[in-house]
């Protein structure tokens, strides 16, 4: 069943409510028995930070790649536990270090993060797939585009006197050593890659991260991508020390495996990747399945403005899924492909909270009202540990008093 589900999520198309919910509910049963649906508290109100389930998942077995983001909210089958308000749904890897003592202070609103924006595209792209939306057919934006939208989304985030609360700079199509050569130039606190990636195929040796590749530039001349090893692209990435890296990869076209891989077959890449947010050195980390341009720039805009507004990232990607989700763009179960991983660190808060004190009562289109509580964590445990679920059981593992 498992392999259907992972073959499910790696096709193209668009899915149907009706299957995305039938499969949701499928996914909610395997991860919540009734002993730990007993304990899963409702959403937080409005003015709380939510309640963050965490998904222990083991980064090398094949249950890594299933869309648990798609999982119901077992008090409510009707409605997606990862796109719910109040809640926030974000994955662990299962030997994940514990983070040891307190998470950076949020920045005041006067300062700014810097971030690099990494585009990776292909010059031509009429064999990139075109899709409907809202009726109408939309064709695969070019690489100058996909910058263009998402430097506005950055730049659109605003703090004290509209002044940009983040920063940012661009790689278009840069070959690795060029990642390398930027980072001898300082630090970055955010990385932002929009490109391409596959997994080979299952070997039951390598994980999923370590079967993965992951494109870049072709280097002077070559105007084609060029494929690496995931472990190679992450390193060098790691060494621009991101506090957050986001990596968004794109369908492809149906011959690019075979023109940049060698002609092996490759499956689309998967959540696996999330298993690299310590070799990035990243306090969180974002990772999609395949999306299309219309997907990943809705998203964006959504992040970074909650992010921006003082949310957790746990919660500004939760809000941005919730969006992705009522306006089904391109796809209903498109929301469920955006994967966040935060190690075993909680409520990463990269800006303060606005208080009326400062006088911004709304940042970003996003209105608060007085000041949220702490978030409560819910465990979902299995009986080898004691603080967490781990999706490596045959069961989706049992719960413990």
């Amino acid at each position: 069943m498992s392999e259907v589900i992972v073959q499910w999520a790696r096709s193209s198309g668009r899915r149907d409510e009706s299957e995305v919910l039938l499969l949701g509910r499928l996914l909610s049963g395997a991860l919540f028995p009734p002993a730990v649906v007993e304990r899963l508290p409702p959403p937080a109100g409005n003015d709380e930070d939510p309640v963050i389930v965490r998904l222990h998942v083991d980064p090398t077995g094949s249950l890594a790649d299933l869309p648990w983001e798609l999982a119901t909210d077992p008090s409510d089958p009707d409605r997606f536990l990862s796109a719910t308000e109040g809640y926030a749904f974000v994955r662990v890897n299962a030997d994940a270090p514990v983070g040891s003592g307190q998470p950076p202070e949020p920045l005041p609103l006067s300062e700014r993060m810097s971030v690099l924006r990494i585009i990776v595209q292909p010059d031509e792209t009429s064999r990139w797939p075109q899709v409907m939306d809202t009726g109408y057919p939309r064709r695969w934006p070019t690489s100058k585009a996909i910058d263009d939208d998402l430097a506005a989304r950055i730049g659109a985030v605003t703090g004290l006197d509209d002044a940009p609360l983040f920063t940012s700079e661009s790689l278009i199509n840069p070959p690795l050593s060029e990642l390398r050569a930027r980072a001898g130039r300082g630090s970055v606190d955010i990385v932002h890659y929009v490109g391409f990636g596959y997994q080979e195929p299952e070997d039951g040796q390598r994980s999923g991260f370590q079967r993965s590749w992951i494109a870049c530039g072709g280097g002077p001349g070559n105007d084609n991508l060029r494929s690496h090893k995931a472990l190679e692209v992450i390193r060098e990435i790691g060494r621009l020390q991101p506090r957050l890296l986001i990596m968004e990869f794109g369908t492809p076209s149906l011959d690019w495996p075979s023109d940049f891989v060698g002609g092996r077959r490759f499956e689309p890449i998967g959540p696996a990747l999330l298993e690299s947010i310590d070799l990035a050195g990243a306090e969180a980390m974002i990772c999609t399945r395949p999306v299309h341009p219309l997907q990943y720039d809705r998203f964006n805009g959504l992040f970074y403005a909650q992010l921006g507004s003082g949310h957790t990232v746990e919660q500004a990607v939760q809000l941005a899924r919730v969006a992705l989700s009522l306006d089904a763009v391109v796809d209903h179960a498109g929301f469920g492909w955006f994967a966040v991983s935060t190690g075993n660190n909680l409520r990463r808060r990269f800006f303060e909270r606005p208080t009326r004190s400062t006088g911004l009562e709304s940042i970003s289109g996003h209105s608060r009202s007085g000041s949220p509580a702490e978030s409560s964590e819910t465990p979902l445990r299995e009986p080898a540990r004691s603080d967490s679920f781990s999706s490596s059981s045959p069961h989706a593992g049992g719960a413990e008093d």
